[in-house]
């Protein structure tokens, strides 16, 4: 049997002593599953009596380690500006990692942790509670808007001097133009920011800026929202390619996004009057 990730944070939560016994004995608990921090969603928060915390990100497989580095040095990033004074140390645990993985994480001082499915399944045996841990704690500070401000990276939405806004099209070009006609873009201070492709009540067609995560297909539409138009897809659609589909599980099909790959940048940009 393979655990997946919610499965696998129920398991550390409700074993927590007996999978993790060094940090119980040093005095850490587990603060919150799930904690919401400026928009971000921390596995686990682990913290001990003089505050020092632990951000843990829970994987199962092999971890892909410059996703996982991004995404914790966000989390590091967000966490140092909301409790600056606080001692912050970052960790991951995964139910399978090599030992090259564990050393590219530690370079980058992050604590790389394998508890493998056979650990799990006979800690589980032992406790036959559900976890206490609370879930879903907001850890978003004092001065609320001033950290967002902080967190915010306005030159994501900044047209440089040196950049004209037509053609050749590419990512960047097409989403500042978006942003320049007005259309709706992500807060700045959350991850992963994106444009609307035209005035929307609910997300439905979206192009996210160049970053790690969505680089490979950045036009994210759903057909299913309440905010489709038929009508610019029908535009879009000799200059773009299906890769994949978002899954986020029975009773949420309505929310999966398609995933396309832009072909041509310059029909892009025109079927979107840009």
């Amino acid at each position: 049997m393979h655990l997946n990730e919610l499965e696998f944070e129920e398991a550390l939560c409700r074993c927590y002593t007996i999978l993790l016994p060094d940090l119980a004995m040093q005095g850490f608990y587990i603060f919150s599953r799930q904690a919401v921090m400026h928009g971000r969603r921390l596995d686990l928060v682990l913290r001990n009596n003089d505050g020092r915390t632990i951000i843990t990100e829970l994987k199962v497989g092999n971890p892909n380690i410059e996703d996982v580095i991004s995404q914790l040095s966000d989390y590091k990033n967000c966490f140092e500006k909301t409790y600056p004074d606080t001692p912050l140390s970052l960790m991951l645990i995964s139910n399978r990692i090599n030992d090259k993985t564990r050393r590219e994480f530690e370079k980058r001082d992050i604590q790389a942790r394998e508890i493998c499915d056979e650990e799990v399944m006979n800690a589980l045996k032992m406790v036959n509670q559900p976890s206490q841990v609370a879930q879903g704690l907001h850890m978003e500070g004092e001065n609320v808007m001033e950290i967002r401000r902080m967190l915010s990276d306005f030159n994501i939405v900044t047209i440089p001097p040196d950049v004209q806004l037509a053609s050749p099209w590419d990512q960047t070009k097409v989403f500042l133009g978006l942003v320049k006609r007005g259309e709706k873009h992500k807060d700045l201070w959350m991850k992963d920011i994106y444009v609307q492709l035209y005035p929307q009540l609910a997300n439905a067609a979206v192009l996210y800026r160049i970053g790690r995560h969505y680089d490979r297909a950045p036009l994210h539409l759903n057909p299913r929202s309440r905010g489709w138009c038929e009508e610019v897809y029908e535009k879009m659609k000799p200059f773009i390619q299906f890769v994949q589909r978002d899954n986020k599980g029975p009773g949420r099909e309505s929310m999966n996004f398609d995933h396309y790959r832009v072909l041509d940048w310059d029909g892009l940009a025109g079927a979107l009057g840009l």
